[in-house]
């Protein structure tokens, strides 16, 4: 007992022999300590989580519209590295504990509105509901998030692209109306805006749809 208490004490009283550990902690201080000022030399965009909704009830315009109406169906596969939420994960009352994976998804169903529930019990006994923009009775952030933990790219993970027609017609006004201001130098027709979609979707071999 009395040599390790000589050996603390010993240890205790030892000075650095040069300021190397002094350098060293302050570098990696430098270069780790901050990821929002991208101070991180470590850090990879990509990491950061990607947002995506369930579509369960094969909405025409995807399972989140209130975000806009065209969308991006990813492959099947994705789902496995992806966390998921009853609501959109800003809401106030979502908690670490309800998140959800592939291996878990019954904490969807012990969290979600009710009403919801209903609507994919619905679905599951063939109910269509493809023709509804939005699922009446629900709020705008009820819908299923998913936040995807891994990298996505377009010529491997995505299987269709779906635009909007309504989109398309409204970019080409709002596009008109920055050039009447001088804020935009041209205009895309609807028509070139599809075709530079199609040049994309055929690229990357993915699927167009134009709803």
């Amino acid at each position: 007992m009395k040599q390790a208490l000589d050996r603390i004490k010993e240890y205790g009283s030892r000075k650095p022999i040069d300021n190397f550990a002094t350098t060293n902690l302050l570098n990696r201080f430098k270069n780790f300590t901050s990821t929002l000022v991208g101070r991180n030399i470590t850090f990879q965009p990509s990491i950061r989580p990607k947002y995506a909704a369930l579509n369960y009830a094969k909405l025409k315009y995807g399972g989140a519209p209130m975000y806009g109406q065209s969308y991006m169906i990813l492959k099947e596969y994705v789902k496995d590295n992806c966390t998921f939420l009853h609501a959109d994960s800003l809401t106030p009352s979502i908690l670490n504990s309800h998140l959800a994976k592939q291996t878990h998804l019954y904490r969807l169903i012990l969290n979600m509105n009710p009403l919801m529930l209903k609507i994919i019990d619905d679905v599951m006994n063939k109910t269509d509901m493809s023709h509804f923009t939005h699922l009446p009775g629900l709020s705008a952030v009820d819908y299923l998030e998913a936040q995807i933990h891994t990298e996505i790219k377009f010529n491997r993970d995505v299987k269709s692209i779906c635009i909007s027609r309504n989109e398309l017609w409204n970019a080409e006004i709002e596009t008109r109306k920055l050039v009447n201001q001088g804020k935009a130098f041209t205009v895309k027709s609807r028509q070139e805006l599809e075709d530079i979609y199609n040049e994309f979707a055929n690229k990357n071999g993915i699927e167009l749809k134009i709803l």
